[in-house]
């Protein structure tokens, strides 16, 4: 085969050439592959829920960490107005030490 052979049609093989039939197989392809690409509302609320759940099942730790800490807080301080009571109730009078510790002072005179 030499390089001044007549050189080989391949005009049919084109798909362009049908402009009506072309255009319609592109539109065709482009509207599958945006169908394709748009989730279902379904879909798209359970993608959007696990995060959702997760942020949830955090503040549910924090909050409830924060929660507790006060709570033993309001214990500890429980004990010391249960004292201050129980003083009051006997008519007791306490000294200085006692209601400076009580209270948490460390520099009590």
């Amino acid at each position: 085969m030499a390089m001044d052979d007549d050189p080989i049609d391949f005009g049919s093989l084109d798909p362009s050439r049908d402009a009506l039939g072309w255009e319609r197989r592109i539109r065709a392809t482009a509207a599958r592959a945006m169908a394709a690409r748009t989730p279902s509302f379904a879909r798209q609320v359970t993608a959007w829920a696990r995060p959702a759940l997760a942020i949830a099942a955090s503040m549910t730790v924090v909050f409830g960490a924060l929660a507790w800490s006060r709570i033993t807080a309001g214990a500890a301080q429980t004990d010391g107005t249960q004292q201050l009571v129980e003083w009051a109730h006997q008519g007791a009078v306490p000294t200085d030490a006692d209601v400076g510790s009580l209270l948490g002072g460390s520099d009590v005179r």
